[in-house]
């Protein structure tokens, strides 16, 4: 009778939590597009979240009552690392929706905590009960995740109760993410001669000025990003991926308009030139992209804080190192729980006009787009784009 009221205390913890309608949301937009993987996706997740953040909150109380073994062996039982990946794979696609994830993540946290230390009492019960292992009953989804791509490389990155826990995977920090390799095939896009001109247009996301690369070709075809190297766009596999980012546009008057399948036309009254960088030419300093999402919370005075940032230092010599960090943090009356990820790594680089290529010492290349921001009509030298995204030169301290 105990193991049953426990298991129903830790149940009645995680549904009470008035972060669940939002997890469901922010998994299911997620999981929008079209996907093997994504019927199931929110309900198996939120389960797995929910054993998750109560097992790091048990542990840092020093109250845990579930061994290292048997959480191993419920995370793989559960193939927790393969569904991971799935939800990783839609964060990477839909940053918007990465935000609003994470900031779901922090929020059942928050609420988790509140039900301490009875939450830690009931989790032996729970990680064995049907309610917390999905696998038991989303047959249907776990089905359709053995043919996610992402399957075997998960399965290969699982931890395991069998192996030695020192023995992590190195992160391999990329420009190019799991979306833009689906189109990037080397050698294989248009030719520059097929090319109008790119510009930029200026949008805000609620919290910033955004600055989104177009490029315009000369047949009236519109690209809404310039993310990979011109030579390495594979247009027809652009277009299967990512149909939204493609459309047409014309001038008229002083004012363009994008036209996008589905949508009204859009009247654009100002585009921003951009500048290609010179051959072989060399930067210096350390240049950063990022982003800060700051929402408040249903608590009063409480905010919830999503960040990630991009730095890349470059040096005359040829030479870059590369960086990346993402987390969040809640606070409220000076207590706070904040968790950040980071990741590096360097090699050789070279500028070609529109072309950045990064050779990196572990022997990966990359080539992504490159492109200077105008400055009163010349190259801005504070100011560049790499990857479709906005890096700002750092003052130098």
């Amino acid at each position: 009778m105990l193991c049953v009221c426990r298991s129903t205390l830790f149940i009645h913890a995680w549904r009470s939590t008035p972060i669940l309608a939002l997890a469901i949301i922010a998994v299911s937009v997620l999981a929008s597009s079209p996907a093997r993987a994504a019927d199931g996706l929110a309900d198996v997740y939120q389960r797995i979240e929910a054993i998750r953040i109560s097992r790091a909150l048990c542990n840092e109380a020093k109250l845990s009552v579930v061994s290292e073994v048997t959480y191993q062996q419920w995370a793989e039982r559960n193939q927790v690392a393969q569904v991971e990946a799935v939800v990783r794979r839609r964060a990477e696609d839909n940053p918007k929706a990465g935000y609003l994830l994470e900031t779901a993540k922090l929020k059942m946290r928050r609420s988790l905590e509140s039900k301490m230390p009875r939450l830690c009492k009931a989790m032996a019960e729970a990680i064995a009960s049907d309610e917390f292992n999905p696998v038991r009953n989303n047959p249907d989804f776990y089905r359709t995740l053995k043919t996610s791509p992402h399957h075997a490389d998960a399965a290969k990155a699982a931890p395991s109760s069998s192996r030695n826990q020192g023995d992590k995977p190195a992160v391999k920090v990329s420009l190019i993410s799991a979306e833009m390799d689906k189109y990037l095939k080397q050698g294989s896009g248009p030719d520059w001669d097929e090319v109008e001109k790119v510009v930029l247009i200026s949008s805000t996301n609620g919290f910033s000025l955004i600055f989104k690369p177009q490029i315009l070709f000369s047949n009236g075809d519109l690209y809404r990003d310039f993310d990979l190297a011109l030579e390495d766009l594979d247009v027809t596999a652009s277009r299967r991926v990512r149909p939204r980012a493609w459309g047409t546009w014309k001038e008229q008057g002083d004012t363009y308009i994008f036209s996008i399948p589905g949508d009204d036309p859009r009247e654009v009254p100002q585009v921003y030139p951009v500048w290609p960088a010179d051959k072989n030419a060399k930067l210096d300093g350390t240049w950063k992209a990022g982003s800060t999402m700051i929402m408040p919370s249903a608590e009063m005075g409480m905010m919830d804080v999503i960040a990630s940032a991009q730095t890349i230092t470059f040096t005359r010599d040829g030479r870059f190192e590369l960086n990346r960090s993402s987390g969040g943090s809640v606070a409220s009356a000076g207590a706070g729980v904040s968790t950040y990820a980071n990741a590096g790594a360097a090699g050789k680089y070279r500028l070609s006009e529109y072309a950045l290529t990064l050779q990196f010492d572990d022997g990966r290349t990359e080539r992504v787009s490159f492109y200077h921001f105008d400055s009163k009509g010349g190259k801005s030298s504070t100011v560049a784009g790499i990857a479709g995204v906005t890096f700002i030169k750092q003052d130098d301290d």
